[in-house]
């Protein structure tokens, strides 16, 4: 009889476990809409995956990047409960949040500089008089929609803007020569970094004030910020400004406080790991505040940063 009574309670503690453990992998992972696998928003996301699951954050569910080529079908995934976090564009951010009072700014993330690299013969503030040829990233546009307007109230001739790929970027930089190469992208950047150091007669290049106030003047996402010292081998001890904008991460305005008190507790608890990855190296809590009035921001992300 003892050994019967034994065996049904060592039954129930078998079940009691396996139902627990059921309960535990049944709590829905958690979606994050970016792009593909060769954009930041993918490594970001990656990497905040693999913050989730530490040990010091693990919860009893997953972060899981999902990859969606197109912002606005993000924004209307999230809207729709398809999705529990995105990450934007700032300048659809700035376009499309607006349009959809059920979506709200969570933090802006890593700051993505205009780099412009050039020999130090052209170090001169770059203006729109320039005719140097220029190769232009993609993601650069609205820097091209800026100097075609300031070109056409004055009577300069138009510089050579010829476009290319994130594919292409490499070739194109190991063949620079007098031209001017142009790419929104984070900091630091290894292969720039190795760039500069075997081409130590190339610089990054100013932008002129005009094309700077232009710029802020069309685009309320972006701002002119100093580039820290020594970032690269050819930026000395001086501050160099150059344009700067930030992807923002997006959910909805009903997600759960807790869940949002703890996403920000993650991405701004690492400034101070002793090798963090490069686009969370510079996440900055103070950058939130310059966006206030730009972005709508979830009711937990305005406390947290003081808004």
């Amino acid at each position: 009889m003892k050994s019967i009574m034994q065996f049904f309670i060592t039954c129930i503690l078998i079940f009691l476990f396996v139902l627990s453990n059921f309960c535990v992998q049944a709590t829905p992972n958690v979606s994050i809409l970016v792009g593909d696998r060769h954009t930041g928003s993918y490594q970001f996301a990656q990497e905040l995956s693999r913050l989730w699951d530490t040990p010091v954050f693990r919860t009893n569910n997953s972060l899981i990047p999902v990859t969606e080529k197109f912002v606005q079908t993000r924004i209307e995934r999230l809207r729709l409960r398809q999705g529990d976090l995105a990450i934007i564009d700032p300048q659809n951010a700035h376009q499309l949040l607006p349009k959809n009072p059920e979506i709200a700014a969570v933090s802006v993330l890593w700051p993505n500089i205009l780099y412009i690299i050039g020999l130090p013969s052209k170090t001169r503030p770059l203006g729109i008089q320039s005719t140097t040829p220029i190769h232009i990233h993609q993601n650069s546009d609205y820097f091209v929609a800026t100097w075609s307007k300031l070109l056409s109230l004055k009577n300069y001739n138009a510089a050579q803007f010829n476009w290319f790929t994130a594919n292409e970027g490499q070739s194109i930089l190991s063949k620079l020569n007098k031209d001017l190469l142009i790419v929104t992208a984070p900091y630091p950047i290894q292969e720039l970094d190795l760039f500069f150091k075997k081409n130590p007669s190339y610089r990054l290049i100013p932008l002129s004030d005009e094309l700077l106030a232009s710029n802020r003047q069309h685009y309320p996402w972006i701002i002119d910020r100093s580039l820290p010292a020594n970032v690269y081998p050819v930026v000395g001890a001086e501050p160099l400004r150059l344009l700067t904008s930030f992807p923002v991460l997006v959910s909805r305005t009903d997600a759960p406080k807790a869940f949002i008190q703890k996403l920000l507790e993650i991405l701004f608890s690492q400034s101070s790991s002793i090798e963090p990855h490069t686009l969370f190296r510079f996440l900055d809590p103070q950058h939130n505040q310059l966006f206030e009035k730009n972005y709508p921001f979830h009711k937990i992300s305005k406390k947290f940063f003081k808004l």
